[in-house]
C-alpha cells in the first residue's frame, strides 16, 4: 500500500483503492446574544410560509417549537404564534396571569384544543428556561404537551368550541407578539421549529442541563439563533434561518408591482460592440403584461432593455432582450436587436437567467440560458447595425426607467458581467438551483438584494461585486446640515495634525463654502473651506493674531469625488511650509496670508464637519466620506498612500501610516435614531451627531464605488425572508440596535 501527499491510497499496482477525506475541524457552538423585546410593538416577523402551517382544515400534522426565554414580565409573554384575534392557527404563549400554554384553533368554527401550566411562572421572571411545545397531529388537546427546563408540566386541559383540525392561513408567523397588539417583554433566544412530534428525550437533548446546544441533528425546519447570527441593518433586525446559514443567499426582494424600483445609477455603460452579460434569479408574481427586470433607456431611443410579457396572467412568460439605437418614430421603428425566447417563466417559481451577447451587433450574438440549459431564442428585429447604443440615463432593476411596467415578483442576485459568458459559464452559476458564490466569473456589478442592503427611508442596495472599502457617504444639502464630532483634543495646542477626508462638491451658488473646521473667533480657528468662485480649497490655522491661511491653486471640480489632506507643520519655517494642502495626492499650495503659527490654540470649541462653528451661513453642499486625523504630520509619500490611486484605503491598516486618533467612515457605519444620526469614531471617543440631517442624507454612493443601487417605493417588508431554495427568514420590527445584547442561558 503506498499512501500519495494528497491523502489517496495506492495498490502496488498502482490503481487507487480508496482515499482519504480530511475535514476540517469545525468551530464549538457557542451562544452569545440574545435579542432583548421591550413589551410594547418589537417583535420578530418571519412571513407566511407553508413550512408554518400544520393543518388543511382537515387533518392536522405534527410539529413542535423550542425557545430559551427570560422574561422581564411573564404576563403574556409572547413566544411564537401564527394568530390573530380574527385569523387564528396557534400561538405559545403565557397568559395574562402567567400560565404557560399551547393552543391551535379551528378558525372557521371558532374552536380551540389546549394544554396549559396551571402553575404561574411569577418564581420564573428575570431568569433564562427552556420552553418547548409538541404536537401529534391528532387534533386532540391529548396529543398536545408541553415542556419547561426539560420537565413535561401540561396538567390542564384549556378546550372551547369544536375542534376539526387547523387551517393555512395567510397569517405571518411571529415571535414575540399576538393579535398584534400583545408584545413578549424581556429576552428571547434559540426559537426552532420542527415538522415533527419531539420526543421527551429530544426535549431533553434541546434543554442540555440548561445550555443552548446544536439542534441540527434534530432537524428543524427553522432555527433562529437571535442575535448570534442576526445581523443589523438599519432600522433592524436580520435574522437568518439558521438552516440556511451556509446559503449564499437568504433574502431578496419583493417588487410590487406598483411603483417599486431600484435605481443604479449611470456607472455602467455599454456600446453595441462591447460583449457583455446579465443574470439574475426571478419569481413573478404575475406574468402578465410588461414586467421590466432591467432598463437603460434615454428618450433618445437608445439603450437597453430587458423584459418579460404574456398574454394571460397565469401563462408562462417569454423573456425579452432589446438593443436599441436612435432613429427616429416610435419604439417599434428604431434600429435594434430584439430577441425572445419561449414561455419559460412561470408564476411562483425561482428561475435562473443568464442572457449573454458577443458585440457583433447581430441578434445572432445573444444567447439565453434558463437554469443553465441553452434556450431556442427568436430575432425579431435584426437591424441595429453598428449603431451606437451609448446614453447617459440611469439604469434601474423593476422598472421601465422608474415610471412604468413594473415588476410584479421577486428578484435577486442581478449580476452584470463585462464579458459574453459560456455555456459553462451559466451552468455554474445555476448550479443546484441555489444561486453560488460569483466572485471567480469577475462580474462588474453583482446586486445580492437582500443580504446586504440597508433600510433607512429607502434600501441602499451595495454592488458587491467591489470591494471597496467605502460604499456609503454623507449628502450635505448646503443649507443647515452638519454633523458635530466635539471637542477634538488632537487639534487643540497642537505643533502638528494632519487632516483626510474625500469630498465631492456641488455647486458652490456664490458662497464660501467651509468643508469641515472650528472657529471660535477670527483670530482662534482651524478651518477647511473653498472659495466661491474659483472653488478653491483654503486651510486655515489661526492662533492669537490676524487670521492666517494658505490656499491653493486648483479648484475641486464639481461633481467629482477627490481626496483633501490638510498638513500642519509648527515646526518648520514658513506659512506654506507649516500649511499644505494635497488635493488627490498633490501639492497645491500656492498663496498665504498672515503668520500661520508654530502651534494651535488650547481651545476646545466643538469640531464640525459640513460647516465651521460659528460660521453658520457657510454649510458645505455635496457628500463627504472617510475621514482621518492625525496627530503628525502626514509625508507626501503617506499622502500618496492615503489617496491610494482613487480608492479610499482602510486608513487603519495603510501601510507606512500611523493610525489616525480620529476616524470617521460617514456612511458605513452610522445608525439613525429617528432624528439624528450618529457617526461613530472608530479610533477615539468623539462621535459625530448630524443636526437636521434627515434618513435620505445617507446615500448609496462613496468614491470609486460604482452602481450602488437606491431603491424608490419600496418599504421596509419589500425584503423578504425567501430567496431561491432559501426561505423562512426573519426581518424584527421596532427593534433597535441595543436590543443584541450579551445575555443569554
Amino acid at each position: 500500500m503506498i499512501i500519495t501527499h494528497n491523502g489517496t491510497i495506492l495498490k502496488h499496482d498502482g490503481t487507487i483503492l480508496t482515499k482519504i477525506t480530511e475535514v476540517p475541524p469545525q468551530p464549538p457552538f457557542t451562544n452569545t446574544y440574545s435579542l432583548d423585546f421591550d413589551g410594547v410593538d418589537d417583535y420578530i416577523n418571519l412571513g407566511d410560509s407553508d413550512d408554518f402551517s400544520f393543518g388543511n382544515g382537515v387533518t392536522d400534522s405534527p410539529f413542535s417549537i423550542s425557545a430559551w426565554i427570560n422574561m422581564d414580565d411573564s404576563s403574556k409573554f409572547r413566544i411564537a404564534s401564527k394568530n390573530t384575534s380574527t385569523t387564528k392557527e396557534y400561538i405559545f404563549t403565557t397568559s395574562g396571569t402567567k400560565l404557560l400554554s399551547f393552543v391551535l384553533y379551528d378558525n372557521s368554527t371558532g374552536g380551540r384544543i389546549q394544554r396549559k401550566y396551571n402553575t404561574a411562572l411569577t418564581s420564573y421572571e428575570g431568569q433564562w428556561i427552556n420552553v418547548t411545545a409538541t404536537y401529534d397531529g391528532s387534533s386532540s388537546s391529548s396529543g398536545i404537551k408541553i415542556y419547561l427546563n426539560g420537565t413535561r408540566v401540561d396538567d390542564i386541559d384549556g378546550n372551547a368550541g369544536s375542534y376539526v383540525a387547523m387551517e393555512k392561513t395567510t397569517q405571518p408567523f411571529e415571535i414575540g407578539r399576538n393579535d398584534l397588539t400583545s408584545f413578549a417583554n424581556g429576552k428571547i433566544d434559540e426559537v426552532s421549529v420542527f415538522n415533527s412530534e419531539l420526543s421527551a428525550s429530544d426535549i431533553t437533548d434541546i434543554y442540555n442541563s440548561g445550555t443552548p446546544t446544536d439542534l441540527t441533528s434534530l432537524s428543524p425546519i427553522a432555527w433562529y439563533r437571535m442575535g448570534d447570527n442576526g445581523s443589523w441593518k438599519s432600522p433592524q433586525w436580520l435574522l437568518p434561518n439558521n438552516e440556511n446559514k451556509d446559503k449564499v443567499s437568504n433574502y431578496s426582494f419583493e417588487f410590487d408591482g406598483n411603483d417599486d424600483y431600484i435605481d443604479i445609477g449611470n456607472e455602467i455603460n455599454f456600446e453595441y460592440n462591447d460583449a457583455f452579460s446579465y443574470s439574475f434569479w426571478v419569481n413573478p408574481n404575475v406574468v402578465g403584461g410588461v414586467n421590466y427586470l432591467y432598463s437603460k433607456y434615454h428618450s433618445s431611443g437608445r439603450g437597453i432593455l430587458i423584459y418579460y410579457n404574456s398574454n394571460g396572467a397565469s401563462t408562462p412568460a417569454a423573456i425579452s432582450l432589446g438593443l436599441f439605437n436612435t432613429n427616429g418614430g416610435s419604439i417599434s421603428t428604431r434600429k435594434r436587436i430584439t430577441t425572445a425566447t419561449g414561455n419559460i417563466l412561470t408564476k411562483g417559481v425561482w428561475n435562473n437567467i443568464v442572457i449573454t451577447y458577443d458585440g457583433s451587433g447581430l441578434g445572432s450574438g445573444i444567447k439565453l440560458y434558463k437554469n443553465g440549459v441553452g434556450q431556442t431564442v427568436t430575432v425579431t428585429q435584426d437591424n441595429l447595425q453598428n449603431s451606437t447604443i451609448l446614453n447617459s440615463s440611469n439604469s434601474y432593476l423593476g422598472a421601465f426607467n422608474g415610471t412604468g411596467s413594473f415588476l410584479a415578483g421577486k428578484l435577486d442576485e442581478f449580476t452584470i458581467f463585462n464579458t459574453e459568458l459560456s455555456s459553462a459559464d451559466a451552468l455554474s452559476i445555476y448550479g443546484v438551483g441555489q444561486p453560488t458564490d460569483l466572485t471567480d466569473l469577475s462580474p462588474i456589478a453583482w446586486y445580492r438584494m437582500g443580504e446586504e442592503a440597508n433600510f433607512t427611508s429607502n434600501w441602499l442596495v451595495d454592488n458587491s461585486a467591489l470591494s471597496n472599502y467605502s460604499k456609503r457617504s454623507f449628502y450635505f444639502d448646503g443649507t443647515d446640515q452638519y454633523l458635530n464630532s466635539g471637542a477634538l483634543s488632537t487639534l487643540a495646542n497642537a505643533s502638528s495634525f494632519s487632516i483626510s477626508l474625500w469630498v465631492k462638491r456641488g455647486t458652490t451658488a456664490g458662497n464660501y463654502r467651509r468643508v469641515c473646521g472650528k472657529y471660535a473667533s477670527a483670530s482662534d480657528n482651524i478651518l477647511i473651506g473653498v472659495r466661491p468662485t474659483t472653488i478653491f480649497p483654503r486651510f486655515y490655522v489661526t492662533n492669537g493674531g490676524v487670521t492666517s491661511y494658505v490656499t491653493a491653486n486648483v479648484g475641486l471640480t464639481f461633481n467629482t469625488w477627490q481626496n483633501l489632506v490638510v498638513v500642519f507643520d509648527g515646526s518648520l519655517t514658513g506659512n506654506q511650509n507649516r500649511a499644505k494642502i494635497y488635493l488627490d495626492g498633490n501639492n497645491i499650495t500656492a498663496t498665504d496670508v498672515g503668520t500661520i503659527p508654530a502651534t494651535t490654540s488650547a481651545d476646545v470649541t466643538d469640531f464640525y464637519f459640513g460647516k465651521a462653528n460659528g460660521l453658520g451661513v457657510f454649510y458645505w453642499l455635496g457628500n463627504q466620506d472617510e475621514v482621518g486625523i492625525f496627530n503628525y504630520p502626514l509625508t507626501p509619500t503617506q499622502v500618496t498612500s492615503v489617496y491610494n490611486g482613487g480608492v479610499p484605503d482602510d486608513l487603519m491598516d495603510t501601510v507606512g501610516l500611523t493610525p489616525p486618533t480620529n476616524n470617521y467612515r460617514m456612511g458605513e457605519d452610522a445608525s439613525f435614531n429617528g432624528t439624528n444620526w450618529t457617526v461613530p469614531d472608530n479610533v477615539g471617543t468623539n462621535d459625530g451627531t448630524s443636526v437636521n440631517m434627515g434618513v435620505d442624507d445617507l446615500v448609496g454612493e462613496a468614491p470609486n464605488y460604482s452602481g450602488g443601487g437606491i431603491s424608490s417605493g419600496m418599504d421596509i417588508f419589500s425584503r423578504v425572508g425567501e430567496a431561491p431554495n432559501s426561505d423562512n427568514n426573519a426581518l424584527s420590527i421596532n427593534m433597535k440596535r441595543e436590543d443584541r445584547i450579551e445575555d443569554t442561558p
